[in-house]
């Protein structure tokens, strides 16, 4: 008897047991943190999901020349363009590129450090239907080679002192039209760039009367690549990941989500050195920041005393860097002279950031660092830390909205 008791209430601790599991999945289905513990970390101004543009990434620069034309959009060597001009010369070259036989789906390579330059041309092969190849300045003409010929690029937007290289692998690959520039175009002081022979001068394309109309394009953002982000150089030869105009718009909105309750265009500063040819730097630098009508700050290569006078002249309001850059400035005796305590938002990509430094850098500015991580492949961003909640040192942080 006593037996037989035991085990029928043993069957029925286990019937209650069943129900109560039940009804806690039921409950669970019905918990926006159903199989996202995550969410519970989130800052309380982000979203758990959202609805992303299904529109050309050209969107973007529409939008902000719209609603703040006069915004100064880039700061270079001493010069600076507002939204509305960076808007007008990308329409220009996008024209002069059409009159050049580009059209949708053509490969244009753009080989240029950060300068103006650069959000002009991504912008203007944007507006085509075109695909941006990025290319990393410092390539050997065998790597150039090896992009070029995988991807297909016809056309090739380069620095004037990267000439000779490009026309040294032209009759290697598919490229035709060489386009060349300087960063003193863009300057304080305006200099020309020199003619070179076998290119075409950036000045003369946009300084053509008779452009042709642009042409309407159909696109599918879901479908359509936008950019063709080369990675995994340092493993073997580089491969490309085919990035849609949803995808790098999705992480655009994903990244302004995340890193501000609300967001006023035209009232942020942006300091970029970190490369627009890269990944991070062209959507959670450029892309980014002319979503937000920052003024970017545009630094062509990294010299510490450059981004300190940098840092102390333009008070940006956000700083994307990497491990070796936060190293460099912890390391410079006059760094806490220069304001980085004025700075809203520190961010850390590209590799692991060492927590030393994390401690380092926060006792220095006052402020958080955070850190992130991501692929190429992701358009990059997939995790990156909080700013109000629970944060762990030495953790890539959370899941983005929608990962």
């Amino acid at each position: 008897m006593q037996t037989f008791e035991r085990s029928e209430y043993s069957a029925k601790a286990h019937l209650k047991e069943s129900f109560m599991k039940a009804d806690a999945a039921k409950e669970m289905q019905k918990s926006p943190y159903a199989g996202r513990p995550w969410l519970k970390q989130y800052d309380y101004w982000v979203r758990p999901t959202m609805n992303y543009p299904r529109r050309s990434l050209y969107e973007i620069l529409r939008t902000t020349a719209i609603e703040v034309p006069d915004a100064t959009a880039t700061f270079f060597l001493g010069a600076s363009l507002t939204y509305a001009e960076i808007k007008q010369q990308a329409d220009q070259l996008a024209a002069a590129l059409h009159g050049l036989g580009v059209k949708k789906g053509d490969r244009v390579g753009v080989m240029l450090p950060n300068c103006p330059q650069y959000t002009i041309a991504a912008f203007a092969i944007l507006r085509l239907g075109a695909i941006v190849v990025n290319i990393n300045p410092l390539y050997t003409p065998r790597e150039l080679t090896v992009v070029a010929n995988d991807a297909g690029i016809c056309f090739l937007i380069a620095l004037d002192s990267l000439a000779g290289v490009a026309i040294g692998v032209r009759n290697q690959t598919p490229i035709e039209t060489i386009i060349i520039t300087s960063t003193g175009e863009y300057s304080d002081a305006a200099t020309e760039t020199p003619a070179v022979e076998g290119t075409t001068r950036w000045s003369d394309l946009l300084a053509e009367i008779n452009l042709p109309k642009l042409p309407a394009i159909e696109l599918d953002p879901e479908m359509d690549v936008a950019v063709l982000q080369y990675t995994g150089g340092t493993t073997g030869v580089p491969k490309g990941a085919m990035l849609t105009h949803y995808n790098i718009f999705a992480n655009v909105v994903q990244s302004e989500c995340w890193t501000q309750a609300h967001v006023t265009r035209g009232t942020h500063t942006f300091l970029l050195v970190i490369p627009l040819f890269h990944v991070y730097g062209f959507t959670v630098g450029m892309m980014h920041g002319v979503w937000v009508g920052a003024r970017q700050v545009l630094i062509p290569k990294y010299d510490a005393n450059v981004l300190l006078e940098a840092i102390r002249d333009h008070t940006p309001t956000f700083f994307p860097g990497v491990p070796t850059i936060y190293i460099s400035l912890l390391n410079h005796p006059q760094a806490r002279e220069y304001g980085l305590d004025k700075i809203r938002i520190f961010n850390s990509g590209s590799a692991p950031l060492p927590v030393e430094v994390i401690a380092q850098f926060e006792r220095v500015t006052g402020g958080a660092l955070c850190e992130g991580y991501g692929l190429s492949e992701a358009s990059p961003v997939t995790h990156t830390t909080p700013f109000l909640g629970r944060r762990k040192p030495g953790s890539i942080g959370l899941p983005l909205p929608d990962n």
